[in-house]
């Protein structure tokens, strides 16, 4: 599933594919079409990116930003 322009894009963490995260490889943010928003990577990460969205849970993501949004 591909996420919503709701959420925001990231072009991974580092300067290319070398330089990326493991978590980049896969990031629905890094990979999925553009969208509205785009965010810079973090600056420092400690154990793994705070704004990860593996591909396999994009809908649970997109349902939380929505209930969010809602005010529930």
């Amino acid at each position: 599933m591909t996420p919503s322009a709701a959420i925001a894009r990231c072009p991974g963490f580092g300067d290319g594919p070398e330089d990326w995260l493991d978590e980049c490889d896969d990031c629905q943010r890094r990979t999925a079409p553009p969208g509205g928003q785009t965010i810079a990577p973090p600056v420092i990460v400690a154990l793994w990116c705070e704004s990860y969205i593996p591909s396999d849970r994009i809908e649970d993501q997109q349902l939380r930003m929505l209930a969010r949004f809602q005010g529930a």
